[in-house]
């Protein structure tokens, strides 16, 4: 009798991708904004947490988190010309990309890349854009297979 009056509180999975939400900043920004301030250096602090802010809600974008890693994915067209879009890592950084088991943990994120992809009909994700998981680990996390494309271009 005494048993059946214990609640059971429900597990929470700490090391679990979730969403970001505005709050989630306030707690992950303290490390990793300094490596997103060196990718992106036309950006000052300020103006960096602001584009972060306004991206968090948007539907063409997907910024996630667990413990020890942020990652962050937007979907666009290709080009004017194809109506298909594309989805493009933007990021996905462990805490210490040193440690395998931050690294690891990393590898998740490109689940939900996947699954989003598939939701909204899209069949090309590019990769290893600012990417901290191995190619071996992104390629077994998206279905054993990974092309590649050469762009050239010229800097004026």
């Amino acid at each position: 009798m005494a048993e059946a009056a214990l609640a059971v509180a429900p597990v929470v999975d700490l090391g679990a991708v979730r969403r970001f939400e505005l709050p989630d900043l306030d707690y992950h920004v303290s490390w990793f904004m300094a490596r997103f301030l060196k990718a992106y250096p036309h950006l000052n602090e300020r103006q960096a947490i602001g584009m972060l802010r306004s991206v968090i809600y948007q539907n063409d974008y997907m910024m996630l988190f667990h413990d020890n890693g942020v990652a962050l994915a937007q979907t666009m067209s290709a080009h004017a010309l194809d109506a298909n879009p594309v989805i493009w890592e933007r990021f996905v950084w462990a805490r210490d990309p040193k440690n395998p088991s931050h690294v690891a943990a990393c590898a998740q994120f490109y689940d939900r890349f996947k699954t989003w992809a598939k939701n909204q009909g899209i069949n090309i994700i590019h990769v290893e854009e600012s990417s901290d998981v191995p190619r071996d680990m992104i390629k077994e996390r998206l279905g054993g297979r990974l092309m590649e494309t050469v762009q050239r271009f010229a800097r004026l």
